[in-house]
């Protein structure tokens, strides 16, 4: 188990069934404490100040022991504001043919626009600005979706 844990694993707390004794070490009681069910593990050694592999130490421990149980990591999607701004910025490169291009390279791209991943929407744009035909509009919608991505970012 201990060679499949990454940073990239989210954890949370489960109630202890029994009343048996706990043995934990302070550190695997530290990170009992910060495990949310939201934050991986690289957050977890950040927030914790342990290196990463006491952390792994510790979850090991914890798992082993039935006080956490793995949880699937939600992948950041594009909010739907965002998606908003893009479709505006869209239609004001190209017109009202641009309301339906946003869906349609979305799905190009195998994804469902209403949880499309955050990490994946450079690609969406660039797809998009490959349909602009003037050059000028193309450059001022990317120019567009760069200051938001940087604002998508910030959060």
């Amino acid at each position: 188990m201990h060679a499949t844990l990454s940073g990239r694993n989210v954890f949370q707390r489960l109630r202890p069934a029994g009343g048996g004794d706990l043995k934990l070490s302070s550190t695997a009681l530290d990170i009992l404490l910060e495990l949310d069910g939201k934050s991986d593990l690289d957050q977890i050694a950040v927030r914790s100040g342990q290196p990463m592999t006491e952390v792994r130490s510790a979850v090991t421990l914890l798992l082993t022991q039935g006080l956490i149980e793995a949880v699937e990591a939600c992948e950041p999607v594009v909010p739907r504001a965002a998606l908003q701004r893009i479709r505006a910025a869209v239609i004001n490169a190209i017109g009202p043919v641009g309301e339906f291009m946003l869906e349609e390279k979305a799905e190009e791209m195998g994804q469902a626009i209403e949880s499309f991943p955050l990490l994946m929407l450079p690609e969406l744009i660039e797809n998009i600005a490959l349909e602009i035909r003037r050059p000028a509009a193309s450059l001022a919608f990317k120019q567009q979706m760069i200051e938001l991505i940087k604002a998508l970012n910030r959060k």
